[in-house]
């Protein structure tokens, strides 16, 4: 019995140490899971936010074209990309960044240097969106077009208008483009390239034979043309006819 005392004063005194404990260690560990909380929440919000941002511009293209984006709007949404892509780097994203940044260089026609780096920087935004997702002509097509303003009508711009044209050789939309860009090289481009440059030529002349005429930048591209649409005499008429 002398022994046993000691011992349960011992015990009920280690109870009561532990539940001295209790509450602050109950606290630590919500103070804890509140702080991993807060620092989830630092990271994930101003993510959402910049994607969300960014999705407020809706198609770039079509902003592009009606004029909406264009001096200060231009600049905030090349910004906002940007931004975005640093927290979602997606192949969208990157060829819109290409959209707004080709755009941009329109701008600085009287200062080739900078003109020539957002060139570039639209180049490469058009070959990461479409390293993630190839079949994408629109933006082949404005990555020629880029390819061709940075380094001329060189083998490596041959090669993006081939791709191009044979993503997608049927597309009303891009036909024009791309006739006017294998008009214009068709000295440099082998056999293969020169029939896919013919079949956009003959398509942009079904559709429209006057846009076509318009777009021809000179008396030998002009003659050019008559060449290849001579095949279909009656094309060929509607073309000519004033």
């Amino acid at each position: 019995m002398a022994t046993a005392q000691p011992r349960q004063g011992a015990q009920r005194r280690g109870r009561r140490r532990r539940r001295r404990r209790g509450p602050r260690g109950g606290l630590a560990a919500i103070l804890a899971s509140g702080l991993f909380a807060l620092s989830l929440l630092a990271i994930v919000v101003p993510r959402l936010l910049a994607v969300a941002q960014v999705a407020g511009y809706g198609d770039v293209s079509d902003r592009l074209g009606s004029g909406e984006l264009a001096g200060g709007a231009l600049a905030k949404a090349i910004s906002d990309h940007r931004a975005a892509l640093t927290w979602s780097d997606n192949g969208r994203h990157r060829g819109d960044l290409g959209q707004l940044y080709f755009a941009a260089a329109r701008s600085y026609a009287d200062d080739p240097a900078r003109r020539s780096a957002l060139l570039e920087q639209a180049a490469r935004n058009y070959e990461d969106a479409l390293s993630r997702d190839p079949g994408q002509p629109f933006l082949w097509t404005q990555l020629a077009i880029a390819q061709a303003q940075i380094s001329g009508m060189d083998a490596r711009f041959a090669g993006i208008l081939r791709l191009a044209i044979e993503v997608a050789p049927r597309t009303p939309r891009l036909v024009f483009s791309r006739a006017d860009l294998g008009i214009r090289a068709w000295p440099r481009l082998d056999a293969h390239t020169r029939a896919l440059v013919k079949e956009q030529i003959v398509q942009a002349a079904r559709l429209d034979p006057k846009r076509l005429g318009r777009s021809i930048p000179g008396p030998n591209h002009r003659r050019l043309v008559r060449h290849l649409l001579a095949d279909d005499p009656a094309l060929l008429q509607r073309f000519l006819r004033p």
